[in-house]
């Protein structure tokens, strides 16, 4: 979709419908569907951005917020660690251990830090 708002990618049609449908047409509303797979109920969110789209089920729609802004907060201060420089690569070492991959350990300390961006651009 991105793509297609900056005009990256062609889009062509096989036709047109020189009218829409009619309004008070066959159809139902406020009934449960199925989209891609999921299932979205009558008052379930339905955020979407360019490249996905999420469905929140209304039940669980009060809970989320606080989740959000926890882990916008999570986000946050690693985005300020990889800018510093100072990322921890065992949390993501942790991560392929737990999935089963073998993780070997760096032996020099300079190797276990990102390095900061003034020291990418002076290379």
């Amino acid at each position: 979709m991105a793509e297609w708002a900056e005009g990256g990618i062609a889009c062509h049609a096989r036709g047109h419908t020189p009218r829409g449908p009619n309004r008070d047409g066959p159809g139902e509303v406020n009934l449960p569907i199925a989209c891609a797979g999921m299932a979205v109920l009558p008052g379930d969110l339905v955020p979407c951005v360019a490249d996905g789209v999420i469905v929140i089920p209304a039940a669980e729609a009060e809970a989320l917020l606080p989740r959000a802004k926890a882990h916008a907060e999570r986000e946050a201060k690693i985005r300020q660690a990889k800018l510093a420089g100072t990322t921890d690569p065992e949390r993501f070492n942790a991560l392929l251990r737990c999935k089963g991959c073998p993780v070997q350990g760096l032996s020099s300390p300079r190797l276990n830090r990102y390095p900061k961006r003034s020291e990418l651009l002076e290379a």
